[in-house]
């Protein structure tokens, strides 16, 4: 899989990749940041790269996307039940209003993935966060990815809208993201606690 940036630096301490799902300017790439030439595979839909993730994950998948729609499933579905069968254990958080597509929720209980939204935990504001972390709920420390997006995994979003995809190896960020799912899923088990979910708006910082 190639990527646009790879950085290694101090400030990172592990490798950041950069994607994007349209046509970007090769000029601003050039001069402001040093990129002369883009490489192949810099340009990747959200659900296409999820997809790949999600077929290396070993131990956990954790989704938290404002919608996931039947546009999605079509790269995603074959390699989600390949980890089930692998053994490999979901959670998902969405938003209350967006997340009604019929298939997707049919899917999903289908396998057996628990799901809440954010009228669980009381949300009053739209649960607008797109992130995913694979393998952030093990013991190992040097396997943890985090996939931060700008888009839904709707079929309107990914077919059409331009949006960028940061992909980061850091056992530190997937674990600051796995404890603010855990705040919106009310436990760290592979069930969630409706009692202590909270979306609300002053739910508590991590720090």
């Amino acid at each position: 899989m190639s990527t646009i940036f790879v950085f290694n630096s101090a400030v990172f301490a592990q490798r950041v990749e950069v994607f994007f799902s349209k046509s970007v300017d090769t000029v601003l790439c050039r001069d402001s940041l040093g990129v002369e030439y883009l490489p192949d595979g810099w340009n990747v839909r959200l659900d296409s790269l999820l997809a790949t993730y999600i077929d290396s994950a070993q131990y956990s998948v954790d989704i938290c996307v404002y919608n996931f729609d039947e546009g999605a499933l079509s790269f995603l579905a074959e390699p989600i039940q390949n980890a089930i069968d692998r053994g490999v254990r979901f959670r998902c958080v969405f938003d209350n209003e967006a997340f009604d597509d019929d298939s997707t929720i049919s899917f999903l209980n289908n396998l057996e993935i628990p799901f809440i939204t954010d009228v669980v935990g009381g949300g009053l504001y739209l649960m607008h966060n797109k992130y995913f972390i694979i393998d952030g709920r093990d013991s190992d420390t040097t396997n943890d990815i985090s996939i931060i997006s700008s888009c839904n995994l709707s079929g309107l979003e990914l077919n059409n809208n331009a949006n960028n995809t940061v992909v980061i190896y850091s056992y530190s960020i997937a674990n600051a993201l796995t404890q603010q799912f855990n705040i919106y899923w009310g436990s760290n088990l592979d069930s969630p606690d409706s009692a202590n979910s909270n979306f609300t708006d002053d739910y508590p910082d991590i720090g």
